[in-house]
């Protein structure tokens, strides 16, 4: 019966030395949807310190977090178009 010597079968394994990896760039974070919102109210302290209120609804509500997406978001600056209100657009269009 042979004997087989399984060391010698096996390959030496050459070593990979692993390269650094690169550093991480530094992502920029995006303004919180809270400071763009009409029922937003924000407090700023003279340092870092931060107090944001969400007025929809009933009270305020303290948002503790920077938020990314809201259902009843409202832009600040929006234009809102008012309907004209009885005569008003028949004067208008005659001019």
């Amino acid at each position: 019966m042979a004997r087989l010597n399984i060391l010698k079968l096996i390959a030496p394994v050459a070593k990979i030395e692993a390269e650094p990896l690169p550093a991480p760039k530094p992502v920029a974070v995006p303004r919180p949807l809270c400071e763009r919102c009409t029922f937003a109210h924000i407090e700023q302290g003279y340092s870092d310190e931060r107090v944001v209120l969400c007025n929809l609804g009933f009270g305020h509500r303290l948002i503790d977090f920077p938020v990314r997406e809201c259902s009843d978001f409202v832009e600040t600056r929006r234009r809102t178009r008012r309907p004209a209100v009885g005569f008003a657009a028949a004067v208008a269009g005659s001019q």
